[in-house]
């Protein structure tokens, strides 16, 4: 069962909805802006922080994928000096 919240400190077992989910967002913002903070807070760096695996991950299989693992920027210089 979920629990759903509905009022300050008052919660229903049930489903919950995007109407439930937009007013527990807007009590919290309004009565508690410290816990909110920290919601916004901790939502922005849990997306950095899976957004930065995504693309690193995604870069070294490109790399993998290239055949240039291992290689650095002067093994791929074919000017000469």
């Amino acid at each position: 069962s979920v629990l759903r919240y509905t009022k300050p400190g008052k919660w229903l077992s049930g489903q919950t909805s995007s109407a439930d989910m937009s007013e527990f967002l807007t009590s919290l913002s309004s009565g508690q802006p410290l816990l909110w903070a920290l919601f916004v807070l901790g939502v922005v760096a849990a997306a950095a922080l899976s957004l930065s695996v995504f693309w690193g991950t995604l870069f070294r299989a490109a790399a993998l994928l290239r055949g240039r693992r291992g290689e650095t920027a002067a093994d791929r210089d074919d000017v000469l000096s």
